[in-house]
């Protein structure tokens, strides 16, 4: 994969946060995000997602701009984040601006922790609780880089993943 394939996916989502920041409230792993559409029926959809654990602050604040003569554009931003301790805070501020009246927008937020029923069903299947939410974390980023066209970048980007969860598996805690 070329540099600016890997780069651009990375861009689609959001890395698992780092825990050397996660004791500066002032770290934010998610910049600020903007998409603007000028273009007649021009398509857009942004989608950020994000795992917070410890003590670690993660803030999304993401803007789509629809501007006049932006006619039939079509554009969505959606922000999820995963809550994995209760130290941990992940905030979703997604932002519209519409200056034309023929568009189609939507703005989804969600902020949570790991569904229990998914770590209970992993569970009764003998899955250790440790393993069952790497999986789960696994599968939350996956489908994000599912929706790239470089085969080559999803797979770095998969495995950069999966080494970063991976690392404290010998303490039976997921890193974050």
């Amino acid at each position: 994969a070329s540099e600016q394939q890997v780069m651009d996916t990375m861009k689609r989502m959001a890395a698992v946060v780092d825990k050397q920041n996660a004791g500066d409230p002032a770290y934010s792993p998610m910049a600020p995000h903007f998409a603007s559409s000028v273009a007649f029926a021009a398509a857009c959809d942004l989608v950020f997602k994000g795992a917070v654990a410890d003590h670690a602050r993660s803030v999304y604040s993401g803007m789509i701009h629809m501007h006049r003569d932006a006619r039939r554009a079509e554009a969505s931003q959606t922000n999820r984040n995963l809550v994995l301790s209760e130290g941990a805070h992940a905030d979703s501020v997604p932002n519209l601006e519409i200056e034309e009246n023929d568009v189609r927008c939507s703005h989804a937020s969600a902020v949570g922790p790991i569904d229990p029923d998914e770590l209970f069903y992993l569970a009764t299947r003998g899955i250790a609780p440790e393993v069952a939410e790497r999986l789960i974390l696994l599968g939350f980023f996956d489908d994000l880089l599912s929706r790239t066209n470089s085969l080559a970048s999803a797979h770095y980007v998969r495995e950069e993943v999966a080494k970063r969860l991976a690392l404290n598996a010998t303490t039976g805690r997921t890193t974050r």
